[in-house]
């Protein structure tokens, strides 16, 4: 019995020390993350309000979208806004649009690729917006450590481009 006691003590005691040192020890800063860590920046940063898109998905990291707009708006209202930078218009102004495409190629996103100052890429979700609103997204999501995945070209996304015919 005496030794199952010192066996049970010695276990507390290294349990004890482990535990202290990972308290104790430097963890390095969280850098960057998902489509919620990049919509928690950003809300935190900016008075936005936060609308999610209609639906429920399997998977809020993979498959969600969110709305950030500066004035009080439905989803239905949100949803009906063309996403496509050819075709942007005025009504997106004060509002951007984060979309998950984490996971898989985003060929589904209409606004990929697109214009420097209304679409970012992140490889795990893109934003899509009004070119001021864009603009102050990128500067807090790169404060944050957030790094852009770059313009995809309409090849890497399936996207060929039409050749004439001969």
């Amino acid at each position: 019995m005496l030794r199952s006691a010192k066996l049970w003590s010695v276990l507390a005691l290294i349990s004890s020390v482990c535990l202290v040192a990972g308290y104790a020890l430097h963890r390095p800063a969280k850098r960057g993350g998902d489509i919620l860590d990049a919509v928690a920046a950003v809300t935190r940063q900016c008075s936005l309000n936060l609308v999610p898109e209609r639906g429920r998905p399997a998977n809020w990291v993979t498959d969600s979208g969110f709305y950030l707009c500066r004035t009080s708006q439905t989803p239905e209202e949100l949803d009906r806004l063309v996403k496509d930078p050819r075709s942007y218009n005025e009504r997106w102004h004060g509002i951007v649009y984060f979309k998950a495409c984490a996971g898989r190629v985003p060929h589904f996103l209409s606004f990929l690729p697109g214009p420097d100052d209304k679409v970012l890429d992140y490889g795990g979700f893109a934003v899509y917006g009004d070119p001021e609103l864009v603009q102050t997204v990128r500067s807090i999501l790169a404060q944050e450590g957030f790094e852009s995945a770059g313009s995809r070209s309409g090849s890497e996304l399936g996207n060929e481009p039409l050749k004439a015919a001969p």
